[in-house]
């Protein structure tokens, strides 16, 4: 474990009757201390609306090494099965309560994959089927959609020797794509592209991608872009997409400044000869350490 380590599941939904929500459950420990973090956030059309966040002892926070399993207090906040029609992975997530929280299924619809950036270790499931409701102001709301999970690791000490990410991912169908470029200086970064298609899932070498700014704000005394460009020419895979943000929020927490985006990625996509054009909505984020 060495000095500790800060440990992510990330989950994001967006639903059909315009709302979407970001989860995060969060774990840092060190030698002799953990602490437990869950956030909530609920948007319509791209515009945060309500959101919690809690903060409890490690004493309280359990998980399973055997099956996907997270436990708060003795509530289960995040569980796995698979699923006998599909054989496939069914997640159940609940956080929040009955005026401001959501229960969610969520069916893996996506081959999994794992990678190392310069922050730690990565694990991303690209697609779900998203099926749950959602809790405001204790207003039940249900819905239905595509969400994205990743789990992360990284060692405590990353905000010292990293200076941020972007990361987002566009869906078209006729594959699924994540992206993001993760600085460790001024002139030292990795760009990582990664395709899912038919169940299976590959990198795009970095010299095959032209991933750009072209427009951004300043929001906090930060650059914040507002449009990507993103550009790959590799074998039998074209992508050329705007990624333009439509709404962003801004978060800040000790060592820590990020901005949540809702971008609408537009632009044309060719795999093995099939061409579709895509305008549709993601979420992104930006993350820049103090």
């Amino acid at each position: 474990m060495g000095i500790g380590n800060i440990e992510t599941w990330y989950y994001d939904a967006i639903f059909d009757n315009g709302y979407s929500i970001v989860t995060l459950i969060n774990f840092v420990r060190t030698i002799g201390f953990g602490i437990a973090i869950t956030s909530l956030y609920i948007y319509k059309d791209g515009k945060l609306i309500s959101s919690i966040r809690n903060q409890d002892s490690s004493k309280h926070f359990h998980g399973s090494v055997d099956k996907p399993l997270l436990s708060l207090k003795g509530i289960d906040i995040l569980k796995g099965e698979i699923q006998p029609s599909s054989n496939n992975w069914l997640f159940h997530l609940l956080l929040g309560d009955k005026e401001t929280g959501v229960e969610l299924e969520l069916l893996k619809d996506s081959k999994a994959w794992t990678g190392k950036t310069y922050l730690g270790n990565w694990i991303v499931i690209p697609k779900f089927k998203v099926n749950g409701t959602i809790f405001l102001n204790g207003e039940k709301i249900n819905g239905k959609g595509d969400g994205y999970h990743d789990h992360n690791i990284y060692p405590i000490y990353a905000p010292f020797i990293t200076r941020g990410y972007v990361f987002g991912k566009i869906r078209a169908g006729i594959a699924d794509i994540t992206w993001a470029r993760v600085t460790k200086s001024k002139n030292n970064n990795e760009t990582i592209v990664v395709i899912n298609r038919d169940d299976t899932f590959f990198s795009i070498p970095p010299e095959n991608i032209d991933f750009r700014t072209e427009k951004f704000t300043k929001d906090h005394r930060k650059i914040v872009p507002t449009i990507y460009g993103l550009d790959v020419d590799y074998e039998d895979i074209n992508i050329e997409v705007k990624i333009k943000s439509i709404d962003f929020h801004h978060l800040s927490i000790p060592t820590v400044n990020y901005w949540r985006h809702h971008v609408r990625n537009i632009g044309k996509i060719r795999v093995n000869k099939i061409s579709k054009e895509i305008n549709h909505l993601e979420i992104a984020e930006q993350l820049i350490f103090l």
